[in-house]
């Protein structure tokens, strides 16, 4: 009875220990990440596009290099990824961590990438290559499963409540 009564006290301790750190965690992402209407600048001529991002548009910086990565212009494209995650676009950021977390000497790189873009919008993607980058190598150390922990949790939230979402409609 005694070691049941000891068990629970470790977990009660344990749950506490987790909640405020998880807080902790969350307080420091931003969750309002501002969206890209991606339709209205694929509809652009690319000269249009072209010129907007020339003139420090992030979202059409996004959308040119997407453009470019799609006619395997690779180069092209990830000088406009990078202008874009420089400019302070999410989504330019996340593919930039996509890309550098392929090559697994760019693990570190891929890791800041996603830190940056958890800063300027939060999503399930960012918490799901993050679980990734820190695990998804041949030896994970206590400190990447730490380091994984609170963003699986953020994962595993945004797909509760996607799925009670789509449960509502």
């Amino acid at each position: 009875m005694k070691n049941e009564a000891s068990n629970q006290n470790l977990y009660e301790k344990g749950y506490q220990l987790y909640t405020e750190m998880y807080q902790d965690f969350t307080s420091k992402l931003n969750f309002n990440r501002p969206v890209i209407d991606e339709k209205y600048y694929q509809a652009m001529p690319l000269t249009q596009l072209t010129q907007l991002a020339n003139q420090g548009d992030a979202a059409a910086q996004y959308c040119l290099a997407d453009y470019y990565a799609e006619e395997d212009q690779m180069e092209l494209a990830m000088d406009w990824y990078q202008r874009a995650a420089n400019g302070g676009c999410a989504e330019a950021m996340e593919m930039l961590a996509g890309i550098y977390g392929d090559d697994a000497g760019s693990r570190d790189e891929a890791l800041e990438w996603l830190k940056k873009a958890s800063k300027v919008g939060c999503s399930a993607y960012t918490a799901y290559q993050m679980v990734h980058l820190y695990l998804d190598h041949n030896n994970p150390s206590f400190e990447d499963y730490e380091n994984a922990l609170p963003w699986l949790m953020l994962f595993s939230a945004y797909m509760q409540s996607s799925e009670e979402e789509a449960q509502s409609k």
